[in-house]
């Protein structure tokens, strides 16, 4: 299995993993773990998370302002033979979430909201002295 994604800023990033099929030919990598790859943990989301720019690639920082879908897309292979491929979306927020950008009086914030009326609790998350969002 291979999974691949640009970043905002354009930097390829990848990840692999090698599984042994079952008798029908299937794998399942949220209940296997992998026998070779850039993860050895039993994890469904490992292919997200040990992703790393790929060789040659020059990672340019990240941009961490966009909520725009992640692109990855997903390959398994069989002797070096691509036999299935399929591209996902990953969202950093829902779609029925508004976003806000904030500017007032020194302030600087996003402000994100479900887009309902009714009265819902608030998470706030302050940054440090850093700066930025």
């Amino acid at each position: 299995m291979h999974a691949q994604m640009p970043n905002y800023l354009g930097c390829m990033w990848t990840s692999h993993a090698a599984f042994v099929a079952d008798a029908h030919g299937r794998v399942n990598v949220g209940m296997q773990r992998p026998i070779a790859g850039t993860y050895e943990l039993l994890d469904s989301m490992g292919l997200f998370w040990s992703m790393a720019p790929a060789t040659g690639a020059e990672p340019r920082g990240y941009a961490s302002a966009s909520v725009a879908p992640l692109h990855v897309q997903f390959t398994a292979e069989v002797n070096g033979s691509t036999v299935a491929s399929q591209r996902v979306d990953r969202r950093p927020m829902a779609a029925d979430v508004a976003r806000t950008e904030v500017s007032d009086d020194g302030l600087v914030a996003t402000l994100f909201r479900p887009r309902v009326s009714e009265r819902r609790p608030a998470v706030i998350t302050v940054g440090g002295s850093g700066g930025g969002l």
